[in-house]
């Protein structure tokens, strides 16, 4: 959000300023997170149980959009993984 109360060129207006910017600001450090453990359950650091096993340890209920943001985004680094696995057993078997 920037500091004339836009966000990515559109005017966000709400009755509540606090919520709505504490909404985006959950939202934008959702995305922060969600790169770094997705990098460590592609990396084999983590599970996928592992992390979301927390939420429910600690009684928080995840969105399913954001849960479903999760798992897309797991299984598209998940691919470039293996497609990366892949070209570099190509590369030592010629």
């Amino acid at each position: 959000m920037f500091e004339d109360g836009q966000f990515k060129n559109k005017i966000l207006q709400s009755k509540h300023q606090n919520i709505l910017r504490s909404v985006i600001i959950g939202k934008k450090s959702w995305g922060l997170f969600l790169n770094e453990w997705t990098n460590s359950i592609c990396e084999w650091c983590f599970t996928e149980e592992e992390i979301l096993s927390q939420f429910t340890e600690n009684g928080i209920k995840i969105p399913e959009s954001f849960l479903l943001d999760f798992r897309n985004t797991l299984e598209r680094k998940k691919l470039i993984r293996n497609k990366k696995y892949l070209e570099n057993i190509r590369i030592f078997e010629v």
